[in-house]
């Protein structure tokens, strides 16, 4: 098991680890892709490290859970059905999302394991993942050339 981490916390998570039932390796934030490479599936906080691993093709599901008041807050002013980034840009589940009451061992547990044992399941969430990238990059070029094409044309017209 790989756990990557930041500085600020390396020791603590190091700490932590050292009485689970499984060997785990921490990794620095500088070896994460090395740490997608090697990953059969992956359990990630909501955000940016989602969408990093999707376009690494890494099978995951994402977990997060806040204080209550926020989370009432954001189901109030959401529009959005999903808060993962590959959901939203789809517009259907393709990576679970555990929040807040489903962000329980036993449940993270019990949706991790299609992700590390059918192959089907990887496979289908590697598609989706093809899919979200086409939406990112539309006729094949990537984000950042097509920004920098908006960016050219706004400033020389």
């Amino acid at each position: 098991m790989l756990i990557p981490t930041v500085p600020g916390v390396a020791d603590m998570v190091q700490e932590a680890v050292k009485a689970w039932p499984v060997a785990a390796t921490i990794v620095d934030a500088e070896e994460i892709y090395d740490a997608f490479a090697v990953s059969t599936a992956a359990l990630a906080a909501s955000g940016t490290v989602s969408l990093e691993l999707a376009m690494a093709g890494v099978p995951h599901l994402v977990a997060y859970r806040v204080n209550p008041l926020s989370a009432l807050t954001f189901r109030m002013l959401r529009r959005t059905r999903y808060v993962n980034l590959v959901n939203v840009l789809l517009g259907r589940m393709a990576v679970p999302e555990m929040l807040q009451e489903s962000c329980r061992a036993d449940r993270l547990a019990q949706a991790m394991l299609p992700l590390l044992e059918d192959p089907q399941t990887r496979a289908r969430q590697r598609a989706d993942f093809h899919e979200a990238a086409e939406k990112l990059s539309p006729e094949g070029q990537s984000p950042s050339r097509l920004a920098a094409h908006i960016v050219l044309r706004a400033i020389n017209p």
